[in-house]
């Protein structure tokens, strides 16, 4: 589920970079997310955000991408589209 969150976290980056930082008031959202740990520290960071701790404080890494999978079916992150125009 973490690679998942992480895989869609740097999608979104790219195409829906506003979206997601206004979903879910990112501070600073690096310029590009080029591998999973950066993309680890945005869901982090939703995961804070979002109340998805563990025992000890620690992020929930599953449950802040569950939060993210479901803003995402649900519609909460807008009309995104997955796919891209054939051309």
């Amino acid at each position: 589920m973490d690679e998942v969150g992480c895989t869609l976290i740097r999608y979104l980056a790219d195409a829906y970079r506003d979206t997601l930082v206004e979903r879910y008031g990112l501070d600073a959202l690096p310029a590009t997310l080029p591998d999973t740990a950066s993309a680890a520290d945005v869901l982090a960071d939703i995961g804070r955000r979002r109340g998805c701790l563990g025992s000890g404080g620690h992020v929930d890494y599953g449950k802040a991408a569950g939060v993210l999978l479901r803003d995402l079916r649900s519609g909460k992150l807008g009309r995104i589209s997955l796919e891209s125009p054939a051309g």
